[in-house]
């Protein structure tokens, strides 16, 4: 519940005091995923998260619950948002040279979805 609160407590933001990359958020979807759960820089990438929750088997279909980390495989990095519950998400949008602020979106938004996992394997 704490992570969606958080992801949803960003909607419309742009700039960021909270990534030490970039003051946006554009591009940094892995770092906001993680923010959400109160950590910083576990993964380089989305693709990289989900490949180490896949190889644990804790990859799940259908509509994601809300507070779990959401996939999908729309570039070489992948990308991941946070359910927010009723079959929406919240992450950031477009690429690191873009400013466009984090959104909320159906689930389906996104192209090539991967699946969700509840972080820390629960």
């Amino acid at each position: 519940e704490q992570a969606a609160r958080w992801a949803e407590a960003r909607i419309g933001q742009v700039y960021t005091t909270e990534n030490r990359n970039a003051t946006w958020w554009s591009g940094w979807c892995e770092t906001f995923a993680e923010g959400a759960y109160g950590n910083r820089f576990i993964y380089s990438s989305a693709i990289q998260d989900y490949n180490s929750l896949a190889s644990r088997g804790l990859i799940r279909g259908g509509v994601p619950p809300r507070g779990a980390l959401v996939f999908y495989n729309n570039n070489v990095n992948g990308h991941v948002a946070v359910s927010v519950g009723n079959g929406y998400v919240v992450s950031t949008i477009g690429w690191s040279t873009d400013r466009l602020p984090v959104a909320k979106n159906s689930y389906t938004y996104f192209s090539n979805y991967l699946g969700w996992a509840l972080p820390y394997g629960s």
